[in-house]
């Protein structure tokens, strides 16, 4: 390769997110071991981001397509912020932008390698304010009560 990097070869990973939604809320559990295919490469690592002021995002998969992702989002919550005009986005309008971006990712030939799980409250549903979710690399989105991606979904 001529110094261009795909995303299709696999570098460093994560494995599994679990998110169960329930009656007071949603909880969302993950591993903090990442890996160079089979072989354990890192310990501790962070594969969960606050965006908003009620939405997280986990991911499994490649952890540089997941900091790529996470400054695609930090970079819409600035924008978002420098209007300053008092609203704020909800996790299925979050849910949403990922979508997109994942879908524009596979057009280009350089999907995100990554599964993503998305759980939030949701201030303007007040009949379904919980909010779960779960994304492929292709954008596909599927609102759920439970989701699990990596070996946790590979083996329900």
């Amino acid at each position: 390769m001529s110094g261009e990097q795909l995303s299709s070869q696999s570098g460093v990973s994560g494995a599994s997110v679990l998110a169960v939604k329930y009656q007071d809320g949603i909880m969302m559990c993950y591993d903090t071991l990442a890996s160079n295919g089979s072989s354990p490469r890192l310990t501790g690592v962070d594969r969960v981001i606050k965006v908003g002021s009620n939405t997280l995002v986990a991911a499994s998969g490649e952890i540089s397509d997941f900091q790529y992702l996470t400054d695609s989002l930090r970079d819409l919550e600035n924008e978002d912020w420098l209007c300053d005009d008092g609203t704020e986005r909800g996790p299925s309008e979050w849910a949403q932008y990922i979508s997109r971006i994942c879908y524009q990712k596979r057009g280009e030939l350089d999907p995100l390698c990554n599964n993503f799980v998305l759980g939030g409250i949701n201030k303007k549903r007040t009949e379904e304010p919980h909010y779960l979710a779960t994304l492929d690399p292709h954008g596909t989105l599927f609102e759920e009560d439970v989701v699990a991606t990596g070996d946790l979904y590979a083996g329900a």
